[in-house]
């Protein structure tokens, strides 16, 4: 399974590939925020694709 992320303000991204059963896959938005110590969230793939598209001008 994957997870897709904006780092909020920093024109990245990011593409977390989440082993099954593993607490990734049950954590929310604010664990992740403290995983990257930045502000983040949770976007589709589709808006990844598009924001990796924007972001790589």
């Amino acid at each position: 399974m994957f997870r897709y992320f904006e780092l909020v303000g920093k024109r990245q991204i990011a593409e977390l590939e989440i082993v099954d059963d593993s607490p990734a896959t049950k954590a929310n938005e604010t664990d992740f925020k403290e995983f990257f110590k930045t502000d983040v969230r949770e976007i589709s793939k589709p808006e990844y694709e598009k924001l990796k598209k924007e972001y790589s001008k």
